[in-house]
């Protein structure tokens, strides 16, 4: 149910959830994304326009900003790159076209944190939400200095222990997915769902891992990449952080 502009799942979700607010998605789409992102205890805010944004950011506490650069591209851009300078610690995740291949480019440049492409899983994207959410939140509480393993989205690198590991865009997009999902199971049917569209009778999901764990947990003592048996992997939160 939307509700005052918000996807709500009760009251105690409204008072006590991290706000999410929404920019220039289009209203059923927009209320796609609201209802699924309220399932996993956000508030969530709806606005067509973009008019006063900055004023509503300063009135409130917004914790993550998901721009839609859908309907106007050009002052999307344009709007995320003033938002950015007035508000340098907002978490900001665009959404860009497929038929757009420089939207991303231009969405980093102009100071996004993330950035997924349309049509999208809904799956991912609140997988991205929370990660986005995690690091914000470690970033100003819990610095997490002991951590193994930094990645670097913009950069595409990730770091073991301040040694540079070189990871292949699938390996990179597989250890990006445990680190959003960090602290809980991921089993290889989500995996093959979301990185690889196939069945969950291939074996790639193990392949993959074992190239990760080769590259990434080899010669150290404790391994960054755990199996749980029967159902998948996971990656401790201790373990890993975003640069």
């Amino acid at each position: 149910m939307i509700h005052a502009g918000r996807e709500c799942l009760n009251r105690e979700d409204i008072m006590t959830g991290p706000l999410v607010l929404i920019i220039g998605s289009d209203a059923p789409f927009g209320r796609v994304l609201a209802r699924e992102l309220g399932r996993k205890a956000l508030q969530v805010e709806l606005k067509q326009s973009d008019a006063n944004l900055p004023e509503r950011l300063r009135q409130s506490k917004t914790d993550l900003l998901i721009l839609d650069l859908n309907v106007s591209p050009a002052c999307g851009l344009e709007l995320l790159k003033k938002i950015r300078a007035e508000f340098g610690g907002l978490p900001i995740l665009v959404l860009g076209s497929a038929s757009r291949a420089e939207d991303m480019e231009q969405a980093f440049d102009h100071g996004a944190d993330d950035f997924l492409r349309k049509p999208l899983s809904l799956r991912e994207l609140t997988a991205r939400c929370r990660c986005l959410l995690r690091r914000a939140g470690a970033g100003a509480d819990n610095p997490r200095k002991s951590c193994r393993v930094t990645i670097s989205r913009q950069r595409l690198s990730v770091l073991r222990e301040g040694r540079q590991i070189g990871l292949t865009p699938k390996e990179f997009a597989l250890l990006d997915f445990l680190a959003c999902n960090a602290g809980k199971v991921v089993s290889r049917k989500t995996l093959h769902q979301e990185l690889w569209n196939t069945s969950a009778d291939s074996n790639v999901v193990d392949v993959y891992v074992k190239y990760l764990r080769d590259k990434i947990d080899k010669g150290h003592d404790r391994q960054v990449i755990r199996t749980v048996r029967g159902f998948g992997y996971t990656l401790s939160d201790d373990d890993v952080q975003y640069d």
